[in-house]
C-alpha cells in the first residue's frame, strides 16, 4: 500500500512539476535571491538603499536651449555633471554622500512627500542650497527675503515659502531637524521651471527639500538597461487598463492622455 502511495505521488508530481518546470522555477529563485543580496551589497558600499535608479521620464533630458534658463540665473551649466542629459532607461548608480557635500550642478535622487506614509523618489539637478541655522544662507538660484524664499519664477511676485511654515511642515515627519538643516532647489534640466515654482500657492513638484530627504548623489549612468525593468512595468499598466499615468511609449501620441 505504501509502495503505492509513494508511486501515485510520484506520477501527480512529474505531471504537476516537471523536471524542466522545476529547473525553472529554482533558477528564477536563485537569480532573485542572486539580485537581491547584490542590490544590498552595492547599498551597504554606496551608503544608500537606494543604489540604482531607473530613469522613466523625460525630465533630465537635453533639449537645444536647456541650458538659457542656468545662464539667465548665473549658473555654471558648463561645469555640470552630466553635461550630456540623462535618458528614459538609463539606470543612474547613486551614491548616499552627506547633505553638506552636496554642491549646485549636482544630479540627485530625493524622496518627494506625496503623503505622511508616501515617498516617491525624484532624480534631478540641485539649482539652489539654503543654509537654515542662526542665519539663513543661501546659495544659486534662491533667495530670502521677508521670511520667505524665493525661487526665480517667484522673484517678482509676493509668493514665496515661509520659513516658519517650511519647519512646522517638516516637524510632523520623525527625526527631521528643524532647527539647523540644509534645503535643496532642484529642477529637470528639461523642465521650465524649479520643482519648488509655486503655482495657485502649490509648488509644481516639491517643497524645498529637506536634507533628510535626501537619498544621495547619482554619480554615473548605464545607458538604456533600464528599459528592461520599464517593459515590464509598461506591459503590466497595459493589461491592467493603466494606461495615461504609465509613461510608457503608447502614452506620447495617445489624444486621450494629452
Amino acid at each position: 500500500m505504501k509502495k503505492k502511495l509513494q508511486n501515485r505521488w510520484t506520477k501527480v508530481k512529474n505531471t504537476l512539476f516537471p523536471d524542466n518546470l522545476m529547473g525553472d522555477i529554482f533558477s528564477f529563485i536563485a537569480a532573485f535571491i542572486v539580485a537581491f543580496l547584490f542590490l544590498q551589497t552595492l547599498g551597504f558600499f554606496l551608503d544608500t538603499q537606494t543604489p540604482l535608479v531607473v530613469i522613466e521620464s523625460e525630465s533630465m533630458l537635453h533639449q537645444p536651449g536647456w541650458q538659457s534658463w542656468h545662464s539667465e540665473n548665473g549658473l555654471p551649466h558648463d561645469s555640470y555633471p552630466f553635461g550630456g542629459g540623462i535618458n528614459i532607461g538609463d539606470i543612474s548608480l547613486v551614491k548616499g554622500d552627506s547633505p553638506e557635500d552636496i554642491q549646485i550642478g549636482d544630479v540627485i535622487v530625493y524622496n518627494k512627500i506625496v503623503g505622511l506614509n508616501t515617498l516617491h523618489p525624484i532624480i534631478h539637478r540641485v539649482v539652489g542650497v539654503v543654509e537654515v541655522g542662526e542665519d539663513i544662507r543661501t546659495e544659486g538660484a534662491v533667495k530670502f527675503s521677508e521670511n520667505k524664499l524665493r525661487v526665480p519664477c517667484n522673484y517678482n511676485s509676493r509668493s514665496g515659502y515661509d520659513l516658519d511654515s517650511i519647519k512646522t511642515y517638516y516637524s510632523k515627519f520623525k527625526d527631521f531637524n528643524i532647527e539647523t538643516f540644509r534645503l535643496f532647489i532642484t529642477k529637470g534640466d528639461n523642465n521650465a521651471q524649479t520643482d519648488q515654482c509655486l503655482i495657485s500657492s502649490k509648488p509644481t513638484i516639491s517643497m524645498p527639500v529637506h536634507e533628510s530627504l535626501l537619498v544621495g548623489k547619482s554619480k554615473f549612468n548605464i545607458p538604456f538597461l533600464g528599459n528592461v525593468k520599464l517593459a515590464f512595468i509598461c506591459g503590466a499598466n497595459y493589461l491592467s487598463g493603466n494606461v495615461c499615468p504609465s509613461r510608457c511609449w503608447w502614452t506620447r501620441n495617445n489624444p486621450g492622455c494629452n
